[in-house]
């Protein structure tokens, strides 16, 4: 073996090391990022009917979250709606949209989008079809 083949394999090898230091001080970070919407429920208030977003959003170091909602199947532009979430949900309502923002289209996206204070973020969609 020569010397150059020598040190291109310390090399890769130094690389592979730090790669799963990094990846293993990630993983023991508890890091994680959850945003998820597991269903809709029209709701009847005083104001109108109303949907209840339900799912979760959570992190080890939750910032923010925020919803939206876009029309047709892959929505060209996109609303927020409802207020901004500054704690954490753990299965229950992440936020609560009127039925007259959902008008011009029979087919919906919901997005709720969950931000990390590392500045990561995640986001999920669920399907609204109105009859």
């Amino acid at each position: 073996m020569n010397s150059c083949t020598a040190i291109r394999r310390v090399r890769r090898a130094l690389v592979a090391g730090v790669t799963l230091f990094a990846l293993s001080a990630f993983a023991q970070s508890g890091y994680f990022l959850v945003a998820e919407i597991t269903g809709v429920e029209p709701v009847e208030t005083d104001a109108g009917v109303v949907l209840h977003i339900k799912g979760t959003i959570d992190s080890d170091a939750f910032k923010r979250a925020w919803l939206k909602i876009g029309a047709g199947t892959e929505p060209e532009t996109w609303r927020y709606v409802g207020q901004k979430r500054k704690y954490p949900i753990k299965d229950g309502i992440l936020g609560e949209v009127s039925l007259t923002e959902f008008s011009g289209s029979d087919v919906w996206q919901v997005v709720i989008s969950v931000e990390h204070k590392d500045g990561s973020r995640k986001t999920a969609r669920y399907p609204v079809r109105l009859n």
